[in-house]
């Protein structure tokens, strides 16, 4: 491949990976389609064959999973590998789901309707032991959780809060970042049960906005808890680094509303998504093949989502690694191994990314790895 068209390719993968973490957008109608937008009409959602555009170019790098390499030209083998251990399904614990509904101006019509909806059929199909909490996050002010507290999802507070939200309407900006923080002082950090924020809105904190610090002191925050964090993105304009960065760094997953999806779809993936086992790491060693390796402290590791880890290699030799950690408050360990693959010139860009991370070493990536 020439540099131009290298270029030229490099742009169309960043337009289209744009795509690709904006699954579901709830676009603007464009002046060239000459769409009226009435004042009861949803906002447009991407087109099936769009997405699906969007992976082709996108998926051969990291969706095929494994480990890719590239030889720089001073004599460096770097690396990059999707690690996604096969972890046995955890034993079911109750579940306490704190839903957070963004009301802000940037959901009218569709955006949070849609919201209503999936914490409404959240809460109707949650176990008898399970918990619930609904939460409102806008302005600090008009950020409180309509259950006040934790309840059964069959109690009457419940009820009344779903009678509010459908009350509710979408204005004013969002402060996120403080509503995460006051919401996650709620939970009781039980181990016998499991902790989630369903977060249901485009992920921006305008009202008080989020630094790169701030997102990984607050995923900590969630790993320490053992809180994972689940957004459904919803909304025209999305913020990726804070959704994909805070689901990545606590263990959570981007739950993707695709346009062939329908709320019970997207309700049905979430639980899935929920279901999943995930182990907290305690320990992460690689073999005497790998000379550094990052990040140097991983997130909780998912089975249904690769976690990406580069580096350089010392010599020319396959990778192994022993992971222990917990799933569901047990102990695991297990190791795993990667045959070398051939080194592709179209993986340069290893080079900058290894770079770059050396800067932050300890911070996980921001997206799962087959996405990156």
């Amino acid at each position: 491949m020439t540099y131009v068209h290298r270029l030229r390719a490099a742009g169309a993968l960043l337009v289209l990976a744009a795509v690709v973490t904006n699954p579901h957008v709830w676009g603007e109608p464009t002046k060239q389609l000459k769409i009226k937008r009435r004042a009861a009409e949803k906002p447009l959602l991407a087109s099936k064959d769009d997405l699906e555009s969007a992976d082709q170019f996108v998926s051969p790098k990291f969706a095929n999973g494994g480990l890719v390499t590239y030889r720089t030209t001073a004599g460096d083998l770097l690396f990059a590998l999707q690690l996604k251990p096969k972890l046995e399904a955890a034993p079911a614990r109750p579940r306490d789901y704190l839903v957070m509904v963004d009301t802000s101006a940037s959901q009218v019509q569709g955006p949070l309707d849609a919201a209503r909806e999936i914490t409404r059929k959240l809460a109707a199909g949650a176990n008898e032991s399970d918990r619930i909490s609904i939460w409102t996050v806008n302005i600090p002010k008009a950020t409180q959780s309509l259950t006040r507290g934790f309840r059964s999802p069959a109690s009457s507070e419940v009820r009344s809060a779903l009678t509010s939200l459908d009350q509710e309407l979408p204005l004013g900006d969002t402060d996120l970042k403080g509503g995460l923080k006051k919401a996650l002082a709620t939970f009781d950090r039980s181990s016998d049960r499991q902790q989630v924020v369903v977060f249901l809105g485009d992920g921006m904190s305008l009202h008080n906005p989020f630094s790169a610090s701030d997102r990984t002191q607050l995923a900590e925050e969630m790993v320490n808890s053992g809180v994972g964090f689940y957004p459904v993105p919803l909304g025209s304009k999305l913020d990726p680094a804070t959704l994909h960065g805070l689901a990545t760094g606590s263990g959570g997953l981007v739950v993707r509303w695709l346009p062939k999806d329908n709320v019970q779809a997207v309700v049905t993936k979430l639980k899935e998504a929920l279901a999943a086992p995930v182990l907290y790491p305690k320990s992460f060693e690689l073999n005497q093949a790998v000379a550094e390796a990052y990040p140097t402290k991983l997130p909780p590791v998912r089975s249904d989502a690769p976690t990406l880890v580069v580096g350089r290699l010392g010599s020319a030799s396959d990778i192994s690694y022993v992971l222990s950690g917990s799933v569901a408050g047990s102990d695991v360990k297990m190791a795993g191994s990667e045959v070398l693959t051939d080194s592709l010139p179209d993986n340069y860009f290893l080079v900058g990314l290894v770079e770059q991370w050396k800067n932050k070493k300890d911070q996980p990536a921001l997206t799962r790895a087959d996405r990156a």
